[in-house]
């Protein structure tokens, strides 16, 4: 497989603070595992689909946060075809957040990498089901 289509544009990240606020405020929620997916089309945007990903602070020290962090992301990225282009063919953006509630511990010990791979590439299925238009 060609590496550069495993690969995670800057393009395709969303950042700051307000549009992560907006997409968890008004989202669409889906939750597989300790993994929660927020959803919001914007028909005022370019950009196809722009994925966040977020720690909540029950993970208490910020370098077990940047690991789950690091991890989701790499879920995402090796997964993302699973969400298929047909559906973003569409005029309006896509924004999503993905917010990670795992336990402390389990991410201090490595041991929730499998469960969050995982719920990421369930929520991935779930999400191109949403997105095409089906129940």
């Amino acid at each position: 497989m060609n590496p550069s289509r495993l690969s995670l544009k800057k393009s395709e990240i969303l950042r700051g603070y307000r549009i992560f606020s907006r997409v968890i405020a008004e989202g669409q929620t889906f939750q597989r595992g300790s993994v929660r997916c927020f959803v919001v089309r914007d028909a005022h945007q370019k950009t196809a689909l722009r994925v966040g990903f977020s720690v909540s602070r029950s993970v208490r020290n910020a370098a077990d946060r940047n690991r789950a962090r690091r991890w989701m992301k790499e879920s995402y990225r090796k997964n993302k075809a699973l969400i298929g282009a047909e559906p973003l063919q569409t005029n309006e953006a896509v924004m999503v957040v993905f917010l990670c509630t795992a336990h402390s511990r389990s991410v201090h010990n490595a041991t929730a990498r499998s469960p969050i791979e995982q719920s990421i590439v369930a929520l991935l299925k779930d999400l191109h089901l949403q997105l095409a238009g089906k129940p």
